[in-house]
């Protein structure tokens, strides 16, 4: 009787896993035009002469956030924290925000002069987790304390205006 079960267990998970195979062949197949939009990144530093020039002449920090592809807390620092402020980069600025991959290969023109890559650039700034947002002036020296992880999301906006604030009035002093 128990071998009749087991069995009959058998069969019903098989057709189970049969009509799933089936519905699956079934799915619509999305065209180019319906797949799902490219998450929206913040500008990648390529230059840090061209970056430095334009805090200079804004008066204002400069931001780099320190990302990973696929990264939850670093999706939602850039979109509802960073986004916005860079949005505000060519009308009232407050800092001017590039985004550089902690193990991305693109390169970057750094303080120097020299061309490394964004993990090299990430490894000089002491990034060691993603999300890290880093502020730093024109000659490229961190003036406020890092943002690291994701911190408490009902603050963050608090944590980051107090570090704008400071890194701002640090640059004043200097």
């Amino acid at each position: 009787m128990k071998a009749m079960f087991k069995i009959a267990i058998i069969l019903v998970l098989v057709w189970a896993n049969c009509d799933a195979v089936i519905a699956q062949d079934k799915a619509p197949v999305l065209s180019a035009k319906m797949q799902a939009p490219k998450e929206i990144t913040l500008p990648p530093l390529l230059s840090w002469t061209d970056v430095a020039a334009a805090a200079q002449k804004a008066q204002v920090p400069v931001i780099v956030m320190v990302s990973l592809e696929g990264c939850g807390f670093c999706k939602i620092v850039r979109q509802s924290h960073l986004l916005p402020l860079q949005a505000l980069e060519k009308t009232t600025p407050r800092a001017i925000v590039r985004q550089i991959e902690i193990n991305g290969a693109q390169t970057v023109v750094d303080v120097n002069g020299k061309i490394i890559s964004h993990r090299e650039f990430a490894q000089k700034l002491g990034a060691k987790v993603a999300p890290t947002v880093f502020f730093l002036n024109a000659k490229g020296e961190q003036i406020a304390s890092p943002l690291e992880g994701g911190l408490l999301p009902d603050f963050y906006s608090a944590y980051l205006d107090d570090a704008i604030e400071a890194a701002a009035k640090k640059m004043y002093l200097n």
